[in-house]
């Protein structure tokens, strides 16, 4: 899988100040990978 690889690229893209947009495509991700247990180890 290559989600983890997203993810990094969703956060370095959140560094620089697209916080919304970048929500959205992790919450995208996230639904499209089935990834609710990364989400939790990410954001608790």
């Amino acid at each position: 899988k290559d989600a983890h690889r997203d993810l990094k690229v969703d956060i370095t893209l959140d560094k620089k100040g697209g916080k919304a947009a970048v929500a959205q495509m992790i919450e995208y991700i996230i639904k499209k990978n089935d990834m609710q247990e990364e989400w939790d180890k990410l954001w608790l």
